[in-house]
């Protein structure tokens, strides 16, 4: 029984290894959540939050402000992609089993999203500075 117990878990250790982190991330929500009508507290703080923000109009129509508005999602989308590639070039640098070139590979990709983090942040502090410099001017 035990090396029939053994084989099941190496053949089968990744499915394994899935099924428990997906349990984990499904089960977090309602761990999460315990207390309260979740759903209540989400509308009241969401229509509190765009009452404040003034999200249906007003400012939010004002050019500055919605150019400001795409270049901060569009630096977000970006601070994903930094997230992915690292993430993917730590998981080739893993599974490269000591071949250099490999290796290599992996090293160049990790430095090139680096390299990209920080000209997404240049970029970002570039554009707060304009959109701030912008705001003052039509103020």
């Amino acid at each position: 029984m035990k090396k029939v117990m053994q084989k099941f878990l190496t053949k089968n250790y990744k499915s394994i290894i899935m099924a428990v982190i997906l349990f984990c991330v499904l089960a977090l929500p309602m761990v999460v959540g315990a207390t309260g009508n979740l759903r209540t507290d989400i509308d009241e703080n969401l229509t509190k939050t765009g009452l404040e923000d003034d999200l249906g109009g007003g400012s939010a129509n004002n050019l500055p402000v919605l150019v400001g508005n795409l270049i901060t999602a569009v630096l977000g989308f970006l601070g994903v992609v930094f997230v992915v590639l690292t993430i993917y070039a730590g998981f080739k640098w893993m599974t490269s089993n000591g071949d250099p070139g490999k290796v290599d590979k992996a090293k160049a990709m990790l430095v090139q999203s680096v390299i990209g983090l920080i000209i997404m942040l240049i970029s970002y502090g570039i554009t707060q500075f304009v959109i701030d410099a912008i705001m003052g001017a039509t103020a």
